[in-house]
């Protein structure tokens, strides 16, 4: 069980690493478009339609919103990106490691970040440890 336990973790390491790629991207990607320069852009589609805003108020007003929008989800996605490297982190640990201990790491650390796999692998690492 212990090497199903493993090869789960190894399998939900991937999709941790994946996600991290895509959120650093993401996060780089929506903070540098929340830059004032590209507010006569946001205006421009705001004005022509290609952009459209929830939000009440002069156009300006409105491209202000949506920049701060980009600028607090780049700013959340980089917080998540850091949050998964030390799930990356946990669950290389505890594969080299192999004990008690860094399984309940691994099996917070995947109910944190909604990762199933690394948590049926956890699990399973850790009711084989007990045996």
């Amino acid at each position: 069980m212990k090497k199903t336990g493993n090869i789960l973790i190894i399998i939900g390491m991937i999709f941790t690493i994946i996600s991290f790629a895509g959120l650093l991207i993401a996060g780089i990607v929506l903070t540098v478009y929340s830059s004032p320069d590209n507010k006569a852009e946001i205006m421009k589609g705001l004005l022509d339609g290609s952009i459209t805003s929830s939000y009440d108020g002069t156009v300006s007003e409105q491209a202000d919103a949506i920049l701060t929008l980009f600028k607090v989800l780049g700013i959340v996605f980089f917080i998540l990106s850091a949050g998964y490297c030390i799930a990356i982190f946990v669950d290389s640990l505890s594969l080299k490691r192999s004990s008690t201990g860094s399984y309940i790491a691994v099996i917070i650390v995947n109910v944190i970040f909604f990762n199933i796999l690394g948590l049926i692998g956890g699990i399973l690492g850790l009711v084989d440890d007990k045996q």
